[in-house]
């Protein structure tokens, strides 16, 4: 990424502002949901692995630090390893870390055809956790430190290991909580036998050192049990949980507090009742999450903590397309990436803290059914605030070589960490006044700046060849 930096002489404009101790400034570096820079190859399994076939990736970022992660082959009779990999600024790849589940404990083998999930949490680090294929049930864990090594062995997150046809695993941190939810959805029938049905979501927590906190508990039990999609978001002091009626196509949500407390079920409005493939995060600067899931196309629902929510659906792209996953970038509010149909390529838009698309949909993955590129598939998004970049990481199956493996993409530079201007270094110029509003307009460098009200927005003007 390009940084600006001059020094700026003072003025005796400046001076008579000087009660502005320091100002940060966050600059942006390109236009918002611009693909930056070129794809990355993560993984590099060979044509005889013929592996990852399932898309099973994910990807989180944490302070600075991002981390991709997915299910590979393995050395032993085990199905499959974990392996993670930091992505660096424009998603180049550092070194694949892989670690064996059996190593440690031998009933703890994550599937290669059902996504694993990384979640960022304490001390700037990550847990990893997936579905056990020897049981296709029982769901273990991994810790990753922020420097992308693993901590200690795998461990059980579920209490009970009498489920089957798991399908899905997510989690998410709570700093105010010290602790995750992981949720999946799998069969019930031996684990809770009194469900109102046998498909249904189930959770329990984890603190930041891997131990449980509680039993498993049901976050949902709903008579029209829960296809196999689902998704888990933190903000705003709750977790948010969403799935889909696997009976009437419903996309529901339910709050879940740190004691466990889980709300009665909110009725997501949709399009039509061929909904799947929910997500949901949450936007810290709005307050809100974005619930999205698709019909024939991605559309998205805005709610607020209390579960109450707001305005309409709303259509996110009329490209169709499959599995659109979400992630919040600040005050821009969010960026969607789906994949389209029959593997075509990866896309993705922003939407903004309104609810609203911003622009048209950026071809993310860019080379599907061509000669060289068969498919594109399960896309999953991170944004770090630190870099100013998101992260879109993605199984791409090779048809010439006949494999799948994992690539990556940085999208959408937006606001990186804030370059402090003191004010014994004065650097504001008065441009105008209007004392009608009681706003004052500044300029530093290349930016325009509108101050008033104990508020400060930062706009951009478009700088010449001679600012640069």
């Amino acid at each position: 990424m390009r940084r600006f930096s001059s020094r700026l002489r003072s003025t005796s404009t400046v001076a008579a502002i000087a009660s502005l101790t320091a100002i940060a400034l966050l600059v942006p570096t390109a236009a918002s949901a611009d693909p930056i820079g070129t794809i990355q190859q993560v993984s590099t399994f060979s044509p005889t692995s013929n592996f990852t076939t399932c898309g099973s990736t994910s990807v989180a970022s944490n302070g600075g630090v991002t981390l991709a992660a997915w299910a590979g082959p393995t050395s032993g009779p085990v199905s499959a390893s974990v392996n993670v990999a930091l992505l660096g600024v424009g998603g180049v790849a550092g070194p694949t870390v892989t670690y064996q589940p059996s190593d440690s404990t031998p009933l703890a083998q994550p599937s290669n055809c059902e996504p694993i999930s990384v979640d960022a949490g304490a001390n700037g680090g990550f847990l990893v956790t997936w579905n056990d294929a020897s049981t296709d049930g029982a769901i273990y864990g991994v810790l990753v430190s922020s420097t992308g090594a693993f901590i200690g062995g795998a461990f059980a997150v579920s209490s009970n290991t009498n489920y089957i046809d798991t399908e899905t695993v997510t989690a998410a941190w709570s700093p105010a909580d010290s602790r995750y939810l992981v949720t999946w959805k799998t069969r019930v029938d031996s684990a809770f036998p009194g469900a109102l049905g046998s498909q249904q979501l189930v959770g329990r927590f984890i603190d930041g050192a891997g131990a449980p906190i509680g039993a498993d508990f049901l976050v949902t039990n709903f008579a029209t049990q829960v296809n196999d999609s689902q998704d888990v978001a933190y903000g705003g002091g709750t977790w948010v949980v969403v799935g889909v009626g696997n009976n009437d196509g419903v996309l529901r949500a339910v709050t879940v507090s740190a004691s466990g407390v889980v709300s009665a079920p909110i009725a997501v409005p949709s399009p039509t009742t061929s909904t799947t493939g929910p997500s949901v995060e949450f936007n810290a600067v709005s307050g809100q999450f974005l619930i999205v899931s698709r019909d024939a196309s991605p559309w998205g629902q805005l709610l607020q903590p209390s579960g109450a929510l707001v305005g309409a659906p709303f259509t996110i792209s009329t490209n169709k397309g499959s599995r659109p996953r979400v992630t919040a970038i600040g005050a821009d509010g969010w960026l969607v990436a789906w994949h389209g149909a029959g593997g075509a390529d990866v896309s993705g838009i922003e939407v903004s803290t309104a609810g609203a698309p911003v622009g048209a949909p950026a071809v993310i993955s860019a080379g599907a059914n061509s000669a060289a590129v068969e498919s594109n598939f399960r896309p999953e998004l991170a944004f770090s605030a630190a870099t100013g970049e998101a992260y879109v990481v993605w199984s791409r199956r090779i048809a010439a070589a006949g494999q799948t493996n994992v690539f990556a993409r940085a999208w959408f530079v937006a606001a990186p960490a804030p370059v402090v201007v003191p004010a014994a270094e004065p650097t504001l110029v008065v441009t105008g006044v209007d004392s009608d509003r009681a706003m004052v307009s500044f300029a530093v460098g290349g930016l325009a700046l509108l101050a008033g009200m104990g508020a400060l927005v930062i706009r951009r003007r478009r700088m010449a060849s001679a600012d640069l």
